[in-house]
């Protein structure tokens, strides 16, 4: 299926048309093209829910452009991809409105409400919190495919397609940039958290270094470059240990972050930036952005030690033989065979017991987001799968907005009444000449 162009009720996609057509489909898999600058926000969640409830396998794929509602439409799928070159992009709702300052606030609180409910959307999908993805639409935030996958909002891209859509065909003048080639990079959750912990260690590195050198803790790093030029002149033999609290197995850590450091960075920074699986970049991409501040550090705090020769450090000192050969190490007990198998029951049995009460709380609170109108009764079993898999899925569950109607009676079956009074047939038509 295509939505390859504005969502609207009137023209181009509209959620009624869309749902008619999705609904004439059984098949198990279903691949839904994307390539639409958005358009009306009820729309798309329209679309998004028809989505979710269809009981088949949903793959969205961005071909040109995700943007704005068109970009929560995409997080329908089982699985988000993203095509090599297409760009998704994220902002709060929008409006025009007139009317006097009452009137103008009770939009803006209105959009407030609105912006939340498609930022638990993104938190859904790509983890962090409603508040996090918030300010990340606030700032109109474009992203390329790799860009997509890194932040979470996508699985994977997708390689060797046989032709693209043009995103250049929309008009995107009512936004704030014209494309992610206009625009900055992103500022994900991920990213601004990964950036701020990079920061505060080297700041910390930095005035502890600063501190060893004999200069202020503030001070900027020409200065500290500086000084440790000034150290590195010196020859070796002129330069006098810091006394510092330090032991062996801290020299021997540092000796080895350097040795077999740039290696390990070299292999991270290969996966984030040509591995195919997000989940191994995942891994390897805080690797990748501050490892090489690590290492420089770790050699910097060797040189300030006096510890960067080559000399290895001091083997630890040998352990005690023990006095027989059937000495049990320390902390370790016998027990029968029989005692260790009623232990191992027990364990299991109690194991097998929290299972299913886990079990049951998955449940209830997959019933009671359907009852509190979270979820429709349609996604029941999906976040109930969705939860065995991954227990930590219930904080996301929980920070769903209620956007389904509980409660309502849709329709009406009043009691048939036939009355043949003639009177009444009189008094509506006149009586039959």
């Amino acid at each position: 299926m295509l939505i390859y162009d504005e969502i609207d009720p009137w023209w181009g996609v509209s959620a009624a048309t869309f749902a008619k057509d999705l609904a004439q489909i059984s098949a198990e898999n279903i691949t839904v093209r994307i390539n639409s600058p958005g358009g009306d926000v009820y729309e798309a969640i329209a679309l998004l829910n028809t989505l979710r409830g269809h009981p088949a396998r949903i793959t969205t794929v961005v071909d040109g452009l995700a943007a704005s509602a068109a970009s929560f439409v995409a997080m329908a799928g089982d699985e988000v991809v993203v095509g090599r070159n297409a760009e998704l992009m994220i902002h709060d709702a929008w409006v025009y409105a007139s009317g006097n300052a009452e009137e103008l606030r009770k939009h803006a609180e209105n959009l407030d409400r609105i912006s939340n409910n498609i930022a638990s959307i993104y938190a859904e999908k790509a983890g962090g919190t409603v508040e996090e993805w918030r300010a990340v639409m606030q700032a109109e935030t474009w992203f390329s495919a790799a860009e997509a996958v890194t932040a979470g909002l996508a699985d994977r891209t997708e390689v060797g397609q046989t032709e693209l859509a043009v995103v250049a065909r929309f008009d995107l003048s009512a936004f704030n940039y014209a494309g992610r080639h206009a625009a900055p990079a992103p500022r994900t959750p991920s990213a601004t958290e990964a950036e701020a912990n990079q920061k505060g260690t080297r700041m910390t590195a930095l005035a502890s270094i600063a501190k060893r050198l004999g200069v202020a803790e503030d001070a900027d790093e020409a200065t500290i470059t500086a000084a440790l030029d000034k150290l590195a002149a010196r020859p070796k033999s002129a330069i006098t240990p810091v006394e510092l609290p330090f032991n062996d197995k801290d020299i021997a850590f540092l000796k080895a972050l350097v040795a077999a450091g740039p290696e390990l960075l070299a292999t991270a920074t290969a996966a984030v930036t040509e591995g195919v699986s997000p989940d191994v970049a995942a891994i390897a991409q805080p690797l990748a952005d501050s490892f090489e501040e690590s290492i420089a550090t770790a050699q910097e705090a060797l040189t300030v030690w006096g510890q960067d020769g080559d000399t290895a450090a001091p083997a630890p000192a040998p352990t005690e033989e023990p006095a027989a050969a059937n000495r049990l190490p320390a902390g370790v007990v016998a027990i029968d065979a029989a005692s260790l198998t009623a232990l191992q029951d027990a364990a299991r049995r109690g194991d097998q017991a929290r299972t299913e009460q886990e079990r049951t709380e998955r449940a209830t609170a997959v019933d009671n987001a359907v009852r509190t109108g979270r979820i429709a009764p349609s996604q029941r079993d999906t976040w109930l799968n969705r939860l065995n898999k991954d227990p930590r899925e219930l904080a996301i569950l929980n920070a769903l907005e209620p956007v389904f109607p509980v409660g309502v009676e849709l329709g009406h079956a009043g009691t048939i009444h036939n009355d043949d009074n003639d009177a009444v047939y009189s008094a509506l038509f006149g009586k039959d000449a």
